[in-house]
Protein backbone atom coordinates (compact mmCIF):
# COMPACT_ATOMS: atom_id res chain seq x y z
CA UNK A 1 0.00 0.00 0.00
CA UNK A 2 1.13 3.29 -0.91
CA UNK A 3 0.06 6.64 -0.39
CA UNK A 4 1.72 9.73 -1.98
CA UNK A 5 2.63 13.05 0.42
CA UNK A 6 0.55 12.21 3.10
CA UNK A 7 -0.45 15.07 5.45
CA UNK A 8 -2.70 15.79 8.51
CA UNK A 9 -3.76 19.14 9.74
CA UNK A 10 -1.45 20.84 6.65
CA UNK A 11 1.69 18.92 8.37
CA UNK A 12 3.31 16.81 5.74
CA UNK A 13 4.77 13.87 7.04
CA UNK A 14 5.83 12.29 3.45
CA UNK A 15 5.56 9.44 1.55
CA UNK A 16 4.34 6.43 3.12
CA UNK A 17 5.01 2.98 2.07
CA UNK A 18 3.31 -0.14 3.40
CA UNK A 19 3.60 -3.92 3.63
CA UNK A 20 1.13 -6.18 5.08
CA UNK A 21 1.14 -9.71 5.34
CA UNK A 22 -1.22 -12.21 7.29
CA UNK A 23 -1.38 -15.89 7.07
CA UNK A 24 -3.66 -18.36 9.23
CA UNK A 25 -1.41 -21.07 10.03
CA UNK A 26 -4.15 -23.28 12.27
CA UNK A 27 -7.40 -21.98 12.44
CA UNK A 28 -6.60 -20.35 15.84
CA UNK A 29 -2.65 -19.01 14.88
CA UNK A 30 -2.14 -15.74 13.19
CA UNK A 31 0.83 -15.13 11.58
CA UNK A 32 1.53 -10.74 11.16
CA UNK A 33 4.11 -9.54 9.22
CA UNK A 34 4.01 -5.37 9.17
CA UNK A 35 6.31 -2.97 7.73
CA UNK A 36 6.29 1.19 7.04
CA UNK A 37 8.41 3.24 5.57
CA UNK A 38 8.41 7.01 5.42
CA UNK A 39 10.11 8.44 2.54
CA UNK A 40 11.60 5.23 1.51
CA UNK A 41 13.44 5.19 4.65
CA UNK A 42 12.49 1.67 7.02
CA UNK A 43 10.29 3.28 9.91
CA UNK A 44 8.59 0.21 11.70
CA UNK A 45 8.96 -3.19 11.28
CA UNK A 46 6.53 -5.98 13.18
CA UNK A 47 6.50 -9.77 13.06
CA UNK A 48 4.73 -12.44 15.40
CA UNK A 49 1.74 -14.05 16.51
CA UNK A 50 -1.66 -13.33 17.15
CA UNK A 51 -3.60 -16.94 18.93
CA UNK A 52 -7.53 -16.56 18.98
CA UNK A 53 -8.42 -19.73 20.66
CA UNK A 54 -10.85 -19.89 23.56
CA UNK A 55 -7.99 -21.55 25.85
CA UNK A 56 -4.60 -19.60 24.28
CA UNK A 57 -5.57 -15.95 23.58
CA UNK A 58 -1.34 -15.05 23.41
CA UNK A 59 0.52 -12.61 21.62
CA UNK A 60 4.33 -12.63 20.86
CA UNK A 61 5.07 -9.52 18.89
CA UNK A 62 8.52 -8.36 17.89
CA UNK A 63 8.47 -4.61 17.29
CA UNK A 64 11.74 -2.83 15.61
CA UNK A 65 11.74 0.99 15.14
CA UNK A 66 15.12 1.37 12.66
CA UNK A 67 14.43 4.97 11.77
CA UNK A 68 11.12 6.54 12.49
CA UNK A 69 10.88 10.50 11.99
CA UNK A 70 9.53 12.31 14.88
CA UNK A 71 7.42 14.41 12.63
CA UNK A 72 5.13 12.22 11.96
CA UNK A 73 4.07 11.74 15.94
CA UNK A 74 4.86 16.26 15.50
CA UNK A 75 1.95 16.10 13.29
CA UNK A 76 -0.75 14.75 15.37
CA UNK A 77 -0.11 17.27 18.35
CA UNK A 78 -2.24 20.43 18.91
CA UNK A 79 -1.55 23.00 16.02
CA UNK A 80 0.78 25.52 17.13
CA UNK A 81 2.85 24.17 19.90
CA UNK A 82 5.54 22.02 18.92
CA UNK A 83 6.89 20.93 16.34
CA UNK A 84 9.87 17.49 16.54
CA UNK A 85 12.82 16.78 14.83
CA UNK A 86 14.75 14.06 14.37
CA UNK A 87 13.92 10.28 14.59
CA UNK A 88 13.15 7.49 17.10
CA UNK A 89 14.93 4.25 17.33
CA UNK A 90 14.36 1.15 19.63
CA UNK A 91 13.15 -2.26 19.28
CA UNK A 92 9.96 -4.03 21.54
CA UNK A 93 8.66 -7.65 22.79
CA UNK A 94 5.02 -7.54 23.00
CA UNK A 95 4.41 -11.54 24.36
CA UNK A 96 1.97 -12.84 26.98
CA UNK A 97 -1.64 -12.99 27.56
CA UNK A 98 -3.87 -10.98 25.20
CA UNK A 99 -5.22 -8.48 27.76
CA UNK A 100 -2.35 -8.43 30.33
CA UNK A 101 1.47 -8.97 27.93
CA UNK A 102 4.24 -8.49 29.14
CA UNK A 103 6.22 -5.43 27.29
CA UNK A 104 10.20 -5.53 27.10
CA UNK A 105 12.79 -3.20 25.16
CA UNK A 106 14.10 0.13 24.62
CA UNK A 107 13.80 3.22 22.94
CA UNK A 108 15.93 6.55 21.90
CA UNK A 109 16.29 9.72 20.10
CA UNK A 110 18.50 10.57 17.24
CA UNK A 111 19.03 14.19 16.40
CA UNK A 112 15.68 14.80 17.98
CA UNK A 113 14.73 18.27 18.75
CA UNK A 114 11.62 19.90 19.81
CA UNK A 115 10.31 23.71 18.81
CA UNK A 116 8.61 24.94 21.43
CA UNK A 117 6.74 27.17 19.33
CA UNK A 118 4.88 29.82 21.86
CA UNK A 119 8.31 30.72 23.55
CA UNK A 120 10.53 30.17 19.97
CA UNK A 121 12.66 28.06 21.48
CA UNK A 122 14.16 25.32 20.28
CA UNK A 123 15.66 22.12 23.15
CA UNK A 124 17.55 18.71 21.90
CA UNK A 125 16.56 15.78 23.26
CA UNK A 126 18.00 13.16 25.23
CA UNK A 127 19.90 10.51 23.46
CA UNK A 128 20.23 8.05 26.12
CA UNK A 129 18.02 4.98 25.72
CA UNK A 130 14.94 4.46 27.61
CA UNK A 131 14.10 1.05 28.97
CA UNK A 132 10.91 -1.29 29.59
CA UNK A 133 11.35 -4.30 31.93
CA UNK A 134 8.11 -6.14 32.82
CA UNK A 135 5.87 -3.38 31.55
CA UNK A 136 7.60 -0.80 33.99
CA UNK A 137 9.26 2.41 31.91
CA UNK A 138 12.26 3.28 33.28
CA UNK A 139 13.70 7.46 33.03
CA UNK A 140 17.20 7.36 34.05
CA UNK A 141 17.84 11.16 34.39
CA UNK A 142 16.46 11.38 30.40
CA UNK A 143 16.31 14.86 29.61
CA UNK A 144 15.67 17.79 27.47
CA UNK A 145 19.09 20.14 26.79
CA UNK A 146 18.08 23.45 26.42
CA UNK A 147 20.18 26.58 24.33
CA UNK A 148 23.00 27.39 27.17
CA UNK A 149 23.12 23.54 27.29
CA UNK A 150 21.73 23.28 30.93
CA UNK A 151 19.36 19.92 31.49
CA UNK A 152 16.01 19.30 32.53
CA UNK A 153 15.79 15.83 33.77
CA UNK A 154 13.49 13.17 34.27
CA UNK A 155 14.01 10.02 37.01
CA UNK A 156 11.65 8.02 37.42
CA UNK A 157 9.26 5.49 36.23
CA UNK A 158 5.90 4.37 34.82
CA UNK A 159 4.32 1.55 35.55
CA UNK A 160 1.86 0.14 32.99
CA UNK A 161 1.41 -3.58 34.39
CA UNK A 162 -2.17 -2.55 34.25
CA UNK A 163 -3.20 -0.50 31.24
CA UNK A 164 -6.23 0.88 32.60
CA UNK A 165 -4.51 2.33 35.95
CA UNK A 166 -1.04 3.27 34.43
CA UNK A 167 0.99 4.64 37.54
CA UNK A 168 3.77 7.51 37.38
CA UNK A 169 6.63 8.09 40.06
CA UNK A 170 9.21 10.21 38.66
CA UNK A 171 10.84 14.42 39.92
CA UNK A 172 11.80 16.62 37.38
CA UNK A 173 15.40 19.09 38.05
CA UNK A 174 17.21 21.73 36.19
CA UNK A 175 19.42 24.53 37.18
CA UNK A 176 19.85 27.44 35.37
CA UNK A 177 17.99 25.90 32.64
CA UNK A 178 17.40 28.65 29.62
CA UNK A 179 13.49 28.05 29.06
CA UNK A 180 13.34 30.76 26.68
CA UNK A 181 15.85 32.03 24.00
CA UNK A 182 14.50 34.63 21.57
CA UNK A 183 15.55 37.93 19.95
CA UNK A 184 13.40 40.94 19.62
CA UNK A 185 11.50 40.47 16.30
CA UNK A 186 7.90 41.45 14.56
CA UNK A 187 6.26 37.65 14.83
CA UNK A 188 6.39 36.73 18.74
CA UNK A 189 4.72 38.71 21.80
CA UNK A 190 7.26 37.64 23.67
CA UNK A 191 10.89 37.76 23.21
CA UNK A 192 14.19 37.71 25.83
CA UNK A 193 15.67 35.00 28.14
CA UNK A 194 14.61 33.06 30.94
CA UNK A 195 16.39 30.93 33.30
CA UNK A 196 14.81 28.67 35.70
CA UNK A 197 15.79 26.50 38.65
CA UNK A 198 12.64 23.62 38.37
CA UNK A 199 11.96 20.91 41.25
CA UNK A 200 9.33 18.98 41.15
CA UNK A 201 7.32 15.56 41.78
CA UNK A 202 4.89 13.59 39.47
CA UNK A 203 2.83 10.64 41.27
CA UNK A 204 0.15 8.43 40.80
CA UNK A 205 -2.64 7.10 38.45
CA UNK A 206 -2.14 9.64 35.02
CA UNK A 207 -5.77 10.01 35.09
CA UNK A 208 -5.29 11.71 38.67
CA UNK A 209 -1.63 12.51 38.55
CA UNK A 210 -0.54 14.82 41.59
CA UNK A 211 2.57 17.71 40.82
CA UNK A 212 4.27 19.26 43.50
CA UNK A 213 7.47 21.51 42.89
CA UNK A 214 9.10 24.93 43.12
CA UNK A 215 10.41 26.73 40.42
CA UNK A 216 12.69 29.66 40.85
CA UNK A 217 12.94 32.30 38.28
CA UNK A 218 16.76 33.46 38.45
CA UNK A 219 18.30 37.10 38.23
CA UNK A 220 19.91 36.94 34.82
CA UNK A 221 16.76 36.58 33.18
CA UNK A 222 14.70 39.34 31.06
CA UNK A 223 11.59 38.75 29.00
CA UNK A 224 9.30 41.11 27.07
CA UNK A 225 5.96 41.28 26.17
CA UNK A 226 4.56 43.40 23.25
CA UNK A 227 0.84 44.20 23.07
CA UNK A 228 -0.08 44.13 19.23
CA UNK A 229 -3.14 46.26 18.27
CA UNK A 230 -6.18 44.87 16.61
CA UNK A 231 -8.88 46.87 14.97
CA UNK A 232 -12.32 46.82 16.89
CA UNK A 233 -14.64 44.44 15.36
CA UNK A 234 -18.43 43.68 16.15
CA UNK A 235 -18.94 40.07 16.27
CA UNK A 236 -22.71 38.68 16.30
CA UNK A 237 -22.03 35.71 18.89
CA UNK A 238 -26.31 35.32 19.63
CA UNK A 239 -27.09 33.29 16.59
CA UNK A 240 -28.43 29.84 17.48
CA UNK A 241 -28.62 31.08 21.07
CA UNK A 242 -32.23 30.67 21.30
CA UNK A 243 -34.16 28.89 18.50
CA UNK A 244 -37.90 28.41 18.65
CA UNK A 245 -39.70 25.67 16.87
CA UNK A 246 -43.25 24.80 16.23
CA UNK A 247 -43.89 21.78 18.71
CA UNK A 248 -47.11 20.98 16.24
CA UNK A 249 -44.65 20.27 13.34
CA UNK A 250 -42.58 17.05 13.91
CA UNK A 251 -39.74 17.85 11.27
CA UNK A 252 -39.28 20.97 13.19
CA UNK A 253 -39.16 19.98 16.23
CA UNK A 254 -34.79 19.52 17.75
CA UNK A 255 -33.96 16.47 19.20
CA UNK A 256 -32.62 16.56 23.00
CA UNK A 257 -29.04 16.42 23.07
CA UNK A 258 -27.91 13.08 24.36
CA UNK A 259 -25.41 13.11 27.32
CA UNK A 260 -22.11 11.12 26.74
CA UNK A 261 -20.51 9.05 29.02
CA UNK A 262 -16.62 10.37 29.18
CA UNK A 263 -14.11 9.31 31.38
CA UNK A 264 -12.56 11.64 33.42
CA UNK A 265 -9.15 12.49 34.13
CA UNK A 266 -8.42 14.89 36.90
CA UNK A 267 -4.49 16.82 37.23
CA UNK A 268 -3.72 18.06 41.31
CA UNK A 269 -1.25 20.95 40.16
CA UNK A 270 0.47 23.05 43.12
CA UNK A 271 4.03 24.70 41.96
CA UNK A 272 5.46 27.66 43.30
CA UNK A 273 6.81 30.45 41.58
CA UNK A 274 9.65 32.54 43.22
Amino acid sequence: ITVDEFNYQQERIGNLDMGIKYKLSRQTEHDIDFSLAVDEQQALLTRGKVMTGVDNQDIDLNIDIPDLPLRVAGAFTPPGMIRLGGSMVGAFRIKGEMDKPLINGNLSFRDGVVDVLPVGTTFKIDSSAITIRNNLLKFNHFGLIAPNKQRLELQGDVNFASFSNIEMDASITASNFQAMKVNENTETMVYGKLFVDVSATLKGMLDALKIRGNINLLDNSEVYYTLKSAPLSVTDRSVDLVRFVSFRDSTEVAEDDELKQIRTVSLDLLMSVN
